[in-house]
């Protein structure tokens, strides 16, 4: 399986909304969440173009709390396979759920970062998975049906590379 790509924790990074799969209501809540991680932890995100940037996460009642680079932002974790997690996230700025795929080994978090691309989801469109919310630019799919979308999830996670790492660096203080 190739390596993965957008975190967290997308588990630890908020995917803008933009070009992002989306949801009005959550996929992931109090009764199916997991909690990979300690209460607290801090850690450096690299993508490979921009230096390290450092980060935090802590547990808060039913989610994690993101910080990096002066955003905040929850997030859900839930298992969909393996040491794959759906990552769900929403911000003060983000009336959506957004959603991502992170990989978690031990320290190591890679993050898949999946944009909606009309054409490589065009199958998925038509399966009616997702729709298209073509009202904003860049184009944002929303999820249709949440049983197919982490399948969907996985099969392009297996066709990329990831686009960071998160490395946990140790419990936060």
């Amino acid at each position: 399986m190739k390596a993965l790509r957008s975190f967290v924790v997308s588990g630890v990074a908020v995917l803008a909304l933009a070009g992002c799969y989306t949801s009005d209501d959550p996929l992931i809540d109090e009764a199916n969440a997991e909690y990979p991680f300690p209460a607290a932890v801090t850690y450096m995100y690299r993508d490979g173009f921009h230096a390290a940037v450092p980060g935090s996460l802590r547990r808060e009642a039913d989610h994690y709390v993101r910080e990096q680079d002066g955003m905040i932002a929850q997030l859900w974790f839930r298992r969909i396979e393996g040491n794959y997690f759906l990552v769900q996230h929403i911000s003060p700025e983000t009336p959506l759920y957004g959603y991502g795929l992170v990989e978690i080994d031990g320290n190591e978090v890679r993050d898949f970062a999946f944009g909606c691309d009309p054409a490589e989801d065009a199958r998925y469109i038509a399966a009616e998975v997702l729709s298209l919310d073509d009202g904003v630019m860049p184009v944002v799919c929303k999820i249709e049906d949440a049983s197919r979308f982490t399948p969907m999830l996985l099969m392009k996670a297996e066709a990329h590379d990831p686009v960071g790492v998160y490395m946990i660096d140790a419990a936060a203080p």
